[in-house]
């Protein structure tokens, strides 16, 4: 189970290249303006699912919600190898 100080999330996220969507983990940056997936920082855009790498890359990643899912999600949604646990675990609720 987490700690309170985990800033590990699961969230949607499509790269520009590929277009697939996946679920997969990344970590929030302390000051909360920024992802870190895959090994790289994800500067986010300011009131924006849009995200650009130190590279120039760009993708879109938006945490995963409850409440319901951002309109550029579309089916299929391939939840990653390493997310499967977290993602279980927040579907049966026992996640916040």
């Amino acid at each position: 189970m987490p700690g309170p100080k985990d800033r590990t999330l699961l969230a949607y996220i499509c790269s520009d290249a590929s277009g697939s969507i996946t679920i997969d983990l990344i970590e929030v940056s302390k000051n909360g303006s920024a992802y870190h997936y895959d090994g790289e920082l994800w500067r986010r855009q300011v009131m924006s699912h849009y995200c650009t790498s130190s590279k120039g890359d760009r993708c879109c990643i938006t945490p995963l919600s409850r409440y319901g899912k951002p309109e550029w999600v579309k089916e299929p949604v391939v939840v990653a190898e390493r997310a499967k646990e977290r993602y279980a675990l927040w579907k049966e609720r026992i996640l916040q």
